[in-house]
């Protein structure tokens, strides 16, 4: 594998922490309003099954304003770097912020095989882990989950391992891009995803609305989620997670470490302590809705332990989890492989142990609470 771009400043490490904090923000908003954990995984999983009784409408929402925001941030920007008006009592005119990888470095140092079976191992990882970064990470140590602070443990070590090794021994080096032409046709390709979405969005609101026509909840929800779901991607582009280079140098141990992808997990833990804290111990239930969603803090198993170790090491082969990766499909062509593979190494595992079932009866610890 290609050496990757190493250079970070003492900037970089407060952008990381406050991207961290405004991911922390956007997950406290989830939880405390509507009593949901955030995680991408799951999210992912559902939109993919058009899984309504699992909160399509509302996952569809949040990933509707997650991609737009994206969306602006990057095509406002020039090669991945977003820049903003400065303070001007700070002395400051303009700042610049790498908040997307240039175009050479976002498909460096992986192959075409390399993106398929990162893919496959994320899907397969997340859904035997029954998380990812964000549900276990983000949410789930802030609520001393025993499960997630194992899973958290587990799939860094894993990632570690793997990313460190594929820049000491690298393998599946050989870079694939996608010709120039079809990058051009893609960009046209994702105005007309974004206007489909936009109008797939009022389709689905509507069609919710007759269905609760007795509630007030479709109303609540839906601007919520896509406010949120604006908030996370500011959050993560800003933080540096939506960077395959920031990645890799977080997780590579070597002599050019980065370490301020650590900020960003620390500001995000840091706000979500207090905030499920107090909506769990104190108030008891969010603002909008009468209970909140179902908490797993029950112990680790066999389960978890495979899970999260697979899905670190998918993460450490390519260096995208579910969350920056559904971002980055504004710009990397190479998310066209690599979601869809996720999407088939979950629905693999959930093939898997429906045929355990069929065999033996029962299913491994398949209906337990979210993480």
């Amino acid at each position: 594998m290609s050496d990757l771009d190493v250079s970070f400043t003492e900037r970089d490490w407060l952008f990381a922490f406050v991207g961290g904090i405004i991911i922390g923000i956007a997950t406290s908003l989830n939880f405390a309003l509507m009593g949901r954990i955030t995680g991408f995984s799951g999210i992912f999983n559902t939109l993919i099954k058009f899984d309504i009784k699992g909160g399509l409408r509302w996952k569809f929402c949040f990933i509707t304003g997650l991609i737009y925001t994206g969306f602006l941030l990057y095509y406002l920007g020039d090669d991945g770097i977003v820049k903003f008006k400065g303070i001007s009592l700070l002395g400051i005119d303009r700042i610049g912020i790498q908040m997307f990888d240039s175009r050479d470095a976002k498909i460096e140092g992986l192959s075409l095989y390399g993106w398929i079976v990162s893919g496959l191992l994320v899907g397969i990882g997340t859904k035997a882990g029954n998380g990812c970064t964000s549900g276990h990470g983000v949410c789930g140590i802030p609520r001393f989950s025993p499960r997630s602070l194992v899973a958290v443990m587990t799939f860094m070590a894993t990632c570690a391992f793997t990313a460190t090794y594929r820049k000491n021994s690298p393998f599946w080096d050989e870079e694939y891009t996608f010709t120039s032409e079809f990058d051009d046709s893609y960009r046209w390709a994702l105005v007309l995803v974004a206007n489909g979405l936009l109008i797939s969005f009022f389709v689905i609101y509507l069609i919710t609305l007759v269905i609760d026509k007795e509630t007030m909840l479709p109303l609540i929800e839906t601007p919520v989620s896509i406010i949120i779901g604006g908030i996370f991607a500011f959050g993560l582009c800003l933080s540096g997670m939506t960077r395959r280079t920031k990645v890799y140098n977080f997780f590579t141990i070597s002599s050019d470490w980065d370490p301020s992808l650590g900020f960003v997990m620390g500001g995000a833990i840091l706000v979500n302590v207090i905030t499920f804290t107090y909506v769990i111990k104190h108030r008891g239930r969010p603002f909008f809705v009468r209970k909140l969603g179902p908490l797993a803090n029950g112990f680790p198993d066999l389960k978890l332990f495979f899970g999260a170790a697979v899905f670190g090491i998918g993460w450490g082969i390519c260096g995208l989890c579910p969350g920056p990766a559904m971002l980055n499909s504004i710009h990397l062509t190479h998310c066209l492989i690599w979601l869809p593979a996720v999407g088939a190494g979950q629905l693999f595992w959930e093939g898997l142990e429906k045929f355990y079932s069929s065999i033996f009866g029962k299913a491994p610890r398949t209906k337990q609470k979210r993480d």
